[in-house]
Order: structure tokens, then C-alpha cells, then sequence
């Protein structure tokens, strides 16, 4: 019978409001609560009528937020302006906890409304639901009413820091003093928090309830005591960066940088990012007094100086570790940095050298090149042993390489250090310099040595091509050098004439041409003197030989300066009607064995 009531009662309601009865129950006010209350019997009830009497009891309390606390005109003294920084702080957290709650209460409705979607007409709980939905949407109200008014009352206080802040006498050097108490006390409470830790962890291994309990509970009051210290050097904090805003000092972007990294301490504490809302408090401010370009200037360089600093710990990272030693990629930059660097002054070296030893006569081309090559390879093996020691790594650990690099040796690298060390024999035993004119007798190669480098040297031939021959040929095989001390050579350029030419007169007659020929690079001392001489009886032919020295630089064309005298002597014969006999071959038949064809002798 009292259900009937209920109902009809709630289509009254519904026809009042003209909604359907979920609707009605969330806006009606405490009288429609009330009345419904009543008609719920006091005694005997079922589990669900105790549910719903509970709701209406809850529903029919006023939802009317309490009076705002008034936001005072101005602020007259350091004390008041604390309080009123305290408030606002304060308000942070009021509103970051409502927001939670209102959240949750959100979920909350969202379950509810759920299971009302789901219940049938006649379920007996459908209007305890109802109740419990309506009950959950007047919190709702309840918490946006208190945010708003909280929202407010901080945006209030904004504005009268930012208007009054120049009226508020605040002694620096007063606060600096408690701000110091502060922090010893906020270092101590600190430490003991971490020992608590410490011991937690030690417990927790242990396994003993009542004392995990125990240490537990400790260390919830030694952090709420610790926020506690945090929030009143927060309050110090802001009055000395109050105070530098007012002397327009630039320490107040320092002061209030200090107030941000303690702000990140105090959320770490308090498990969350409630403190984050003074930092719109302090922009602003910062904004005000010290200008927006000034405020812009000095964001920009402490975004630069996070990102470094965000840049700097990750390329310190370690990436592995080899040795028991930590190889990040800062090191590996610096190495090749090092490396870089030691080429660029191993070229600078190289390039100074022969600029300084370029035209000295007491100084040659070979030396001039060893010199170059032999300190570019020390400044390169110097910069690489530096690279070494700022990668972490020490001498002995190039044991391993050595190792390695043994074993390579061993499958295919022996070519490469034979090269290097022949390339080391050549720069310091100085057979073979920069300018030689050299021959290579295993592959019938001539020119002129242009570099030595540690692994090949570069010969260029009389074509004016570029070579590139392993340093380990010049060791391993004959080589021709022929400058190596001088440059005068012996050429002989064989000739013949026909049998019955007078032998002394034609040696006479060869000797006085040479003799008129005019060469002046012909050399003649001592025992080097031009011959000719007669070297054998051949098949058609009597055969001579002019032997002439020759000096400069005309022995590095060997086939030039053959061709100038082989003109003379054919010129000499000519004239003197020497002949140059054609070779002559005798053809004996002694008999024919075919027959001959009858009609091929016919034809």
C-alpha cells in the first residue's frame, strides 16, 4: 500500500515537472524529498525501503554550498599576504580533490544508469536505483558549485597579488633567515623519510605484518609532517620572489625556477600534480613587474637550458659496456670528434711542412716527403690513442684488438701489414725517394717515384700515367734505380754493317761523329768515355755497339735519347757509303720426291 503512495506521489511530481521520473527525482527539491520520506513506514522495513529511506534522508539536507570565503579588498602586511598565498595554495588542492571526486561520482552514475537501462518496470529496486542516480547527480552540482566557487576566489587572489604587491613592505633578508630553517628542517625530515624506506624495504623481506603496519604508518606521518615543512618554505619561497618583483630584479626568474623545482619535489611527495596550479600565479606576476619581453627572454633560455640539459643526460646515457666500462654516445661523439680532429691537424702538418721545406736546396723532395708523411701518421696514431682514453678504454684492453687483429692477419690481412712495413723500410732506408727514376724488372715497369705513402707508392710513368705499386714490391723483387745516387748512365745502341767494312775505320769514323754531334749531355771522365766496340760476326751482318755515357735528365728517356744517336750513326754510315747489309738466307734443294701431274706439266 505505501508503494502505491509512493508512485503516485512521484506522478504527481512527474506531472510537475513534466519529466520522466529519474528526471523528477534529480531536480526536485528537499520538500519533494521529504514527502516521500514520510510515506515510508518507520518500522519493519525491507532492505530495500531502509536503502531508499536512507537516500531520501540524504536528498532531503540542504545541497546549498556553504558561504564563500570573501576575498579581502587589499593586503595590508607580509603576514596577510602569506595567509592569503596560503589560500590560495590551499584552493589548488580543494580543487584538484573535487575534481577527483567528481569524477568518480561520474563513473559511479554511469553504473547506475547502466543497471536502470537494464531493469525491467517491475523490479523492486528500480526506485532505490533511481534514488541512488538522483543522490549521485546532487553531488555532482554540489562539487561543480564548490569548484567554481573555489576557481574564484584563486582568480580573485591573482588579481590582488599582481595589484597590491608593491604596497607590501617584505624584508628580504628576514625570510632568506626562515627560509634556512626551513630547509634544514625540510633536509631533516627528508632523510628520516628515506631511512623509513630503507627500513620498510628490510621488513617488507621479512615478511612481518604488524611491523610493515607499523613502519607503514610512520612513514604517512613523516610525509604529511615533511608536505607540511614544503608548503611554509613554499610560502617563504614566494614572499622573497614577491620581493625581488618589486625591486624589479632579475634574481626573481631564479627565485621562482627554485619555486617550480620545489613544486616538483612537493607533488613527488604528495603523489600527484596538485602544486602545478601556482605556476600560472607566477607567470603572471613574473609577467607584470618584470615585463613580458624580459619574462619571454628568460623562458626561452630556460627552455634551452632543459633541453640541454634533457640532451646531456641522454647521450651520457650508457648504450653498453665493455670492461666493466660504460660506453654512452657522448663518448662516442668525443672519440670521433678526436679522430677528426687529429686528421685535420695531421693535414695541416702535412700541408705547412712542405710549404716551409718547398725550394730549399738543403732540403730534397724525399725528405721533404718523409718528413710530411712520418709526422701526419704520429699526429694520427697520437689522436687515436686520446680517442681511446675518452672512450673509457684502457691500454690493456687493446689486447683484444690485438688479438683480433692477429687472427685477421692470419685469414687475409698479412698483404696490408706487409704493405704498411714495407712502406716503413722504404720512408727511413731511403733506397727509394721522392724523384727516383725506378724499374721494376718484374713486370717491365719504369718512372718517376711521385709519393710513399705507409701502404703502396705512386709512379708515374714517361705516359704521364699514375701507378699504384704495394710497397712490398719494392722489397721483395728487383728493383732499378737509376738515379739513386746520380744521374748519368750508359746507353748502348747496337748497330751492324756488311761483311768487308775496314772494322778500325769505322770505329774511327763513329767516335769522330759523336764527338761532332754537338750533344752536350755526352759525359766523359776518367774510365767513362764513349767506345765502340765490335760484338760479333753475325749471320749477315758484322755487329758493333756505341757504348756513351750520358748525363741529366735526359736518362729518364731512355728510348728518346736511343732514337737521337741510332739517327747519328745511320746519318754516318750514309754518308760515308757504309752499307747496313739486309739479312740474307741461302735456300739449298736437294730434290723434289712428288711427281709432277700430267696436265700440270701440260698447263
Amino acid at each position: 500500500m505505501q508503494k502505491y503512495i509512493v508512485v503516485i506521489i512521484l506522478c504527481l511530481i512527474q506531472g510537475l515537472y513534466g519529466a520522466d521520473i529519474n528526471a523528477t527525482l534529480i531536480e526536485a527539491n528537499t520538500t519533494a524529498y521529504k514527502t516521500l520520506l514520510q510515506k515510508l513506514p518507520d518500522v519493519n522495513l525491507t532492505a530495500e525501503e531502509a536503502l531508499e529511506k536512507t537516500l531520501l534522508s540524504e536528498l532531503s539536507k540542504a545541497w546549498s554550498p556553504k558561504a564563500a570565503v570573501t576575498v579581502p579588498k587589499t593586503i595590508t602586511n607580509e603576514k596577510m599576504y602569506r595567509k592569503l598565498f596560503m589560500r590560495y595554495v590551499s584552493d589548488i588542492r580543494d580543487i584538484d580533490a573535487l575534481v577527483e571526486k567528481l569524477e568518480k561520482t561520474k563513473e559511479k552514475i554511469t553504473l547506475v544508469e547502466k543497471r536502470i537501462a537494464q531493469a525491467r518496470p517491475d523490479d523492486e529496486d528500480l526506485f532505490s536505483m533511481q534514488l541512488q542516480d538522483a543522490f549521485y547527480h546532487k553531488h555532482i552540482q554540489h562539487y561543480i558549485a564548490q569548484i567554481k566557487e573555489r576557481n574564484a576566489r584563486k582568480n580573485a587572489l591573482s588579481a590582488l597579488f599582481e595589484a597590491h604587491l608593491e604596497e607590501i613592505p617584505l624584508p628580504a633578508e628576514k625570510i632568506r633567515e626562515r627560509l634556512s630553517v626551513y630547509s634544514r628542517l625540510a633536509k631533516k625530515y627528508k632523510e628520516t623519510l628515506t631511512k623509513l624506506k630503507i627500513e620498510q624495504d628490510q621488513i617488507v623481506l621479512g615478511n612481518n605484518k604488524e611491523k610493515i603496519r607499523q613502519v607503514e604508518s610512520k612513514i604517512k606521518e613523516m610525509k604529511r609532517a615533511y608536505l607540511f615543512i614544503l608548503n611554509d618554505m613554499l610560502s617563504e619561497r614566494f614572499l622573497l620572489f614577491s620581493s625581488a618583483l618589486q625591486q624589479k630584479d632579475e634574481t626573481a626568474f631564479f627565485l621562482g625556477r627554485e619555486i617550480r623545482d620545489q613544486i616538483k619535489e612537493m607533488n613527488t611527495v604528495a603523489s600527484s600534480e596538485v602544486y602545478n596550479g601556482v605556476v600560472p600565479l607566477l607567470l603572471s606576476m613574473e609577467n607584470r613587474y618584470m615585463g613580458h619581453l624580459s619574462t619571454l627572454v628568460f623562458a626561452g633560455k630556460e627552455e634551452v637550458g632543459k633541453i640541454f640539459s634533457t640532451t646531456w643526460r641522454y647521450i651520457n646515457r650508457p648504450l653498453f659496456s665493455t670492461e666493466e666500462t660504460p660506453i654512452s654516445i657522448f663518448k662516442i661523439i668525443v672519440t670521433m670528434i678526436i679522430i677528426v680532429f687529429g686528421f685535420l691537424i695531421a693535414g695541416v702538418y702535412q700541408r705547412k711542412v712542405r710549404q716551409l721545406t718547398e725550394g730549399k736546396r738543403s732540403i730534397t723532395q724525399s725528405t721533404q716527403t718523409m718528413l710530411a708523411n712520418m709526422g701526419y701518421y704520429l699526429i694520427i696514431v697520437i689522436a687515436f690513442f686520446v680517442a681511446l682514453n675518452a672512450l673509457g678504454l684502457k691500454l690493456s684492453s687493446l689486447a683484444l684488438v690485438a688479438g683480433a687483429l692477429s687472427v685477421g692477419i692470419g685469414f687475409g690481412l698479412q698483404n696490408i701489414v706487409s704493405n704498411f712495413v714495407s712502406g716503413l723500410i722504404l720512408m727511413f732506408e731511403r733506397s727509394i725517394k721522392i724523384g727516383d727514376f725506378v724499374q721494376l724488372n718484374e713486370n717491365n715497369l719504369s718512372g718517376h717515384v711521385t709519393d710513399i705513402r705507409m701502404r703502396s707508392t705512386t709512379i708515374n710513368t714517361n705516359d704521364n700515367i699514375d701507378i699504384i705499386v704495394p710497397n712490398q714490391e719494392f722489397i721483395q723483387h728487383d728493383v732499378i734505380n737509376w738515379t739513386m745516387n746520380d744521374k748519368i748512365r750508359r746507353f748502348e745502341i747496337p748497330f751492324g754493317v756488311k761483311y768487308g767494312t775496314d772494322a778500325e775505320k769505322l770505329v774511327g769514323i763513329i767516335l769522330k761523329a759523336v764527338n761532332q754531334s754537338g750533344f752536350t749531355d755526352i759525359y766523359i771522365n776518367g774510365e767513362k768515355h764513349t767506345r765502340v766496340l765490335m760484338t760479333e760476326m753475325g749471320d749477315s751482318s758484322v755487329n758493333f755497339v756505341l757504348q756513351i755515357w750520358i748525363k741529366g735528365n735526359d736518362i729518364l728517356f731512355p728510348k728518346r735519347t736511343a732514337s737521337r744517336f741510332l739517327i747519328l750513326i745511320y746519318k754516318t754510315l750514309y754518308e760515308n757509303d757504309i752499307e747496313i747489309p739486309f739479312p740474307q738466307r741461302d735456300l739449298h734443294i736437294r730434290s723434289v720426291d712428288t711427281v709432277i701431274p700430267v696436265r700440270m706439266a701440260e698447263k
